[in-house]
């Protein structure tokens, strides 16, 4: 649950990316992956992004951690401003914020045991000699449910979720306070998943960890976040308590997610439903709703001007005119 005390602050956060020449060299439009993002999350809260593949999770899971600059707009982590490009700034928040990234494969260094992989972190962040560094990296490796005997292990001799394990435990090598989880399930089997995520939850409440847990998978969320922020493009189209947007939610494109992660939830006899290659229609050409192009309850308004977040009460927020009221059936 929510300490109260602000840790994480995106604010309009806009990230464009410029995509080489088309034909005759002429210069192309710039692709815009998130759109004026606006989320904070508390000390101690977890709070999951979820929406499809090319939403903008991923572009701002690295964009909240300082591994890309957004093109606009401010993040801060601890009151601390890392978006402008401020190298000691960004150096000082890196001591409290690790990022989990999907493929533990391409995260760990093959030619370095899994305990020497710890102990570098270890010994860099925490300014430990080399014996301590050692028994901590031993330590970790047991909290993440491996052994000692594995600190001489290479990542090729691991399995996918072992190797998800030492990827995890190496973010908390470094001690965090904020931590990014970004898909850390989807490249395992699903017996495995939940293995995973019941460690994060555990691992979150023993080292007193903040988590922002990005999935496309709704069926996940609803037992590990304290809040969703549900995102579309490039923008949060619906945000609150998790518990009662997954019972009650507001947006159509949230409806939508709901209802596939309610139709396909494991144990049901069939596998949670797959967004994670989901193909996007083209954007709507004009600024407003960036889900009426496939909106069942779309109306003319919602084509015209930009259609912001809503406060609706009780910690929850939505970005659609219908819901909040100010349109009404044609």
């Amino acid at each position: 649950m929510s300490g109260g005390k602000e840790i994480f602050r995106a604010r309009a956060v806009v990230k464009e990316y410029i995509p080489g020449r088309g034909f005759f060299g002429r210069s192309r439009r710039p692709v815009r992956a998130l759109d004026g993002v606006d989320l904070s999350i508390d000390e101690g809260e977890v709070v999951a992004l979820v929406g499809e593949s090319g939403s903008g999770k991923s572009t701002f899971a690295r964009i909240a951690v300082g591994l890309e600059p957004p093109t606009s707009g401010s993040i801060r982590l601890g009151g601390i401003d890392i978006a402008p490009g401020d190298k000691a700034a960004l150096r000082a928040a890196r001591r409290r914020m690790q990022i989990i990234f999907q493929d533990p494969s391409g995260s760990l260094n093959p030619r370095i045991t899994a305990g020497e992989a710890l102990a570098e972190v270890i010994r860099v962040h925490r300014r430990a000699p080399r014996r301590a560094a050692k028994e901590a990296a031993v330590d970790l490796l047991e909290r993440v449910g491996l052994g000692g005997d594995d600190y001489r292990r290479y990542p090729h001799e691991f399995s996918g979720g072992q190797r998800q394990r030492i990827a995890i435990a190496r973010s908390l090598a470094a001690s965090p306070r904020f931590l990014v989880a970004d898909e850390p399930l989807s490249a395992l089997d699903v017996s495995i998943q939940a293995q995973i995520l019941h460690l994060l939850i555990r691992l979150k409440k023993e080292f007193a960890l903040t988590l922002l847990f990005i999935t496309h998978n709704l069926a996940v969320v609803e037992n590990i976040a304290d809040r969703v922020a549900v995102l579309y493009r490039g923008r949060i189209q619906e945000e609150g308590p998790a518990g009662l947007l997954l019972r009650t939610p507001l947006h159509p494109y949230t409806k939508e997610l709901v209802a596939a992660a309610v139709l396909f939830r494991p144990g049901g006899g069939r596998p949670v439903a797959d967004l994670s290659s989901a193909v996007l229609p083209d954007p709507p050409a004009a600024e407003g709703c960036p889900f009426e192009p496939r909106c069942p309850i779309a109306r003319a308004r919602c084509v015209g001007a930009r259609i912001e977040a809503i406060d609706t009460g009780g910690g929850r927020k939505v970005a659609c005119l219908r819901a909040t009221g100010e349109d009404t059936p044609a």
